[in-house]
């Protein structure tokens, strides 16, 4: 019943901008008026005269009508949303028990695609498993560098980025089983542009640029994302060292430079920017959440249902507090850094990588 619930409300949300353009101007009676309205009389009809009609006239289309311009404003103030979203929070988490779908172990893979403009293929810059354990109310992220050298099933040994390339998620979800011994089932793919957008869409994100040299690498990255982009040259650049509010652009630089240091800490950094948009999105309103989604939904690559999507909104009110904890493969010492086919690779060690990686996914 609370499964529905929730469906239904955020169907409702969803809806609304449909629902809204056969609504009147004013949906919504005010608290303490009556919702009754006495049928003023039918006017009396005025003849009016038949038109003349011009043989030589060109026949003109009409002009559609003006579609109604749908501001969530419109109908729900802001008290309003607010105590919608209180009320419905405590309807979700409850104070003597748990939602089902927030119990047990939940693994969703998310893909970064490095998609230049005019390409149909892409590697995946960034792999990331999410896993989220309601039971520990624990939040776990993977992160497999792009390095990784494994077996490609029906390719061949490469780089494990590649698989994306080959036959994106379904091919990706399978290197992972048959180098990890991990199945994930559901995933969510985006690229940069997404991603930039994204992050501008819940007001940015506060970092810290701790070196002249991290600045430099920062900015070096936001050249060439303007460069690709056909932006303006140095626009949006870092001035400063120290924490600092960043925009899209500046976040997605800050998570994708690794020059200056290794791809260890580019995949911390990723984490870490990770951490900071789940709890931007855990203080949003459930209208918030819905319009994000909806300004999303078209620019991302996902087999995740509506009601799968549903599904996560009790468990990101009830992990409010959650606690973080982050994993790279290859873990140090467990690998080898080597050449081949002209390749800088990382070559696993597939058993302790396995062990370890089922070790962190159960908790």
């Amino acid at each position: 019943m609370k499964r529905i619930l929730v469906f239904a409300l955020v169907l409702l949300l969803c809806a609304a901008p449909a629902l809204a353009k056969n609504a009147p101007a004013n949906p919504m009676t005010p608290h303490g008026q009556s919702q009754y309205v006495t049928a003023s009389p039918e006017p009396t009809p005025v003849p009016t005269a038949s038109p003349t009609v011009d043989p030589d006239a060109v026949a003109v289309p009409a002009m559609p009508e003006d579609d109604y311009s749908f501001d969530y404003d419109d109908m729900l103030d802001e008290a309003t949303i607010a105590l919608l979203d209180e009320n419905v929070r405590d309807y979700l988490i409850g104070v003597d028990e748990l939602i089902d779908t927030v119990d047990g172990i939940r693994n969703i893979l998310l893909v970064g695609l490095d998609a230049r403009p005019g390409e149909t293929k892409s590697r995946s810059d960034t792999i990331v498993i999410l896993t989220i354990d309601g039971n520990k109310n624990e939040i776990r992220m993977t992160s497999l560098l792009r390095d990784l050298y494994v077996t490609i099933p029906g390719v061949g040994n490469n780089r494990i980025n590649t698989a994306w390339v080959y036959g994106e998620f379904e091919l990706l979800r399978d290197t992972i089983l048959e180098n990890f011994g991990l199945q994930v089932d559901e995933y969510v793919a985006v690229d940069l542009t997404l991603l930039t957008d994204l992050i501008d869409e819940i007001g940015g994100l506060t970092l810290t640029v701790g070196t002249e040299k991290q600045l430099q690498a920062i900015n070096g990255v936001i050249d060439g994302y303007n460069y690709q982009f056909h932006l303006t040259p140095n626009s949006d650049f870092l001035t400063k060292l120290g924490e600092q509010h960043m925009n899209g652009k500046q976040v997605q630089a800050y998570a994708r430079y690794r020059k200056i240091d290794s791809d260890f800490k580019r995949t911390e950094r990723q984490r870490e920017v990770l951490e900071k948009i789940f709890d931007k999105l855990q203080d949003m309103s459930l209208v918030e959440l819905t319009r994000l989604a909806a300004f999303a939904m078209d620019r991302l690559t996902t087999n995740l249902t509506l009601s799968d999507i549903v599904s996560l909104i009790p468990i990101m009110f009830n992990m409010k507090d959650a606690d973080f904890q982050q994993l790279s493969l290859p873990y140090e010492g467990e690998y080898q850094s080597m050449s081949i086919h002209g390749m800088a690779v990382l070559v696993p060690d597939q058993n302790a990588a396995k062990a370890r990686l089922e070790a962190f996914i159960n908790g």
